[in-house]
Parts: C-alpha cells; structure tokens; sequence
C-alpha cells in the first residue's frame, strides 16, 4: 500500500486558527451603530448651536427669567409667547409683564415660563398665551424645553436630556423633528413659508405642549387665554382654512380663545421682511390693541 504523502500538508501554527466569519460581522455591526450613533450626535450638536435655539435666544430666557424676578408683587397678568407678542407688546405696563421669548422655544418653552412664573409670582391669576399662526406646524424645540426647565440643569445636562430623548425613541417622531430643524436652518427645506400653510398639518407633538399648559392652567385654577398673533392681512386672506384649523385646535385644549384674532396688519404696519412683526415704532400703539382686546376676559 502506498504511504501518503505529507510533504506538502498545509502547515497551521498553534494558537493561530481562522477567525470565524461572524466575529467579522459583529465587528462592522458595532462600527456601523457607533457611526450612526456618531453621526446623530454630530447632528444634535449641531442643531443645538445653529438650529433649535442659538446663543442669543438662551439669553433671551435668561433675560426674561430676570424681568420675572425684578417684576412688582401686585403683578396681575403675564403674556407669554414668541417674537410676534415680543414685538407687538410693552414689555410691562400698569399690572402687566410681557415675557415673550421666541419661536424658537415653541409651546414647550411657553410651558416651563408658565411654570416659573407660578414659581415666583404665584398670586398671578391671569396668564395671556400669544403665538404666530406658524407655531402649530412647526417641529417642537427640544432644547427649547430642556433649556428652561425649573431648576439648576448645566449645559451639558440639556444636551444629554435632548440626546437621550430623541435617540433612544422615548418620544415618537422627534428624530424627524431635530432633523426637520437643521435642515430648515440650513436652507435645505423651509417650513411654515406663507405659501405652503395650508399644506402643512399641525403637529401633534406641538399641541401637547399645549394641552400641558390647559391642565396646568386648570390644576392652579388660572385664567390662561390665548390669542393669535399679528399677521399680514394678505396671509389672513389667503388661507382662512388654516387658521380655522387651528383655532379649533386650540380650543379642544380648553384654553379660551380671545376673539377677534389673529389681528391682521396692514402691510405698512408690518417690520420690513417679516410676516408677523410689527414695526418697532408702532409697538405703542399695538400694546393698546392688544390691551383692549384682553381686558374684557382678565379677572
């Protein structure tokens, strides 16, 4: 019988066998989530600083926040909102503070002013809700909310809290929002142009936030009202459909509409390339609108 021949066996060295194909997997598995997961930071950090609310708006919480503390004990009502009511009404008058932030912190940073200012002056009754008729379309701030929750949160806390929460899926749909916001920054997509409101659904995450705010209200028994902000007449003639909308949006929370609202400006009254800003100079006269249009629904 012939021997077999070994010369030419294949020589394997101890302690080197083959790796295994699926140790190779794994390894492009664990890469591939450490880059998406990577990649969603970039994101977020970069919304954070350029996209959801930027440097100057966190000042202006903090500004607010101190207007709220240095405000008079006989205080009576607080207007809380965005950049329409910021623009159109004082800051204070007789009885009155105006804590307006911007759109940038949407509903949600609405809610935690809300909080604060129950906080710090809690013998206010009356409490005046003015937004821009874009808001309820518009994607919810994150960073606005975690930004101005009560209480001392560092910055690396909020960005950890906006992190959290949108990567790891604990609120449904606000991947999309965060990614919404940057690429609305970065000129990519534009929401809420005037020429595509009645293309644009209400976001239900936004009225959450509202609907926070009506139980609040009802818990502290508060008198919240709400009011739409200025806008351009040609808008309010345009898309009547879309303000219905969201008027009877609003009402479902149970916060009670003031009416007549929006108030729609003339073109003139309007600051120069906005839609919903009223000319600094006329601020003393739409105060005054605002004021009688209020006063019959205070306490």
């Amino acid at each position: 019988m012939r021997k077999p021949n070994c010369t030419h066996a294949p020589h394997r060295r101890q302690g080197s066998p083959h790796k295994p194909a699926t140790g190779i997997y794994l390894r492009l598995c664990l890469s591939s989530a450490f880059g998406v997961v990577g990649a969603y930071a970039l994101l977020v950090h970069s919304t954070v600083a350029y996209g959801i609310v930027h440097s100057v708006t966190l000042e202006r919480f903090t500004e607010q926040l101190q207007a709220l503390k240095d405000s008079p004990q006989d205080l009576n009502t607080v207007f809380l909102g965005d950049s329409t009511l910021g623009n159109a009404v004082a800051p204070q008058g007789p009885g009155f503070l105006n804590l307006a932030l911007t759109a940038n912190y949407g509903y949600a940073g609405t809610y935690n002013m809300l909080q604060h200012a129950l906080l710090i002056r809690p013998q206010v009754k009356n409490f005046v809700i003015v937004h821009a008729i874009r808001l309820p379309i518009l994607p919810v701030s994150w960073l606005g909310y975690y930004s101005t929750l009560p209480g001392e949160q560092s910055w690396s806390v909020q960005i950890a809290g906006l992190f959290y929460k949108t990567m790891f899926f604990l609120e449904p749909g606000a991947q999309r929002d965060i990614l919404g916001q940057w690429l609305n920054w970065a000129g990519i997509l534009q929401f809420a142009r005037a020429d595509n409101f009645q293309f644009r659904d209400i976001n239900p995450r936004q009225m959450q936030f509202l609907e926070q705010i009506a139980a609040l209200c009802k818990r502290q028994h508060l008198n919240c009202l709400y009011a739409l902000g200025t806008i351009r007449e040609s808008i309010c003639h345009d898309f009547p459909q879309y303000i219905i909308r969201i008027k009877a949006a609003i009402a479902a929370t149970s916060i009670r509409l003031i009416e007549p609202t929006p108030i729609c400006i003339p073109e003139s009254d309007a600051e120069l390339g906005s839609d919903d800003h009223i000319a600094g100079r006329l601020q003393p006269q739409y105060t005054q609108r605002f004021l009688g249009l209020v006063g019959p629904y205070l306490k």
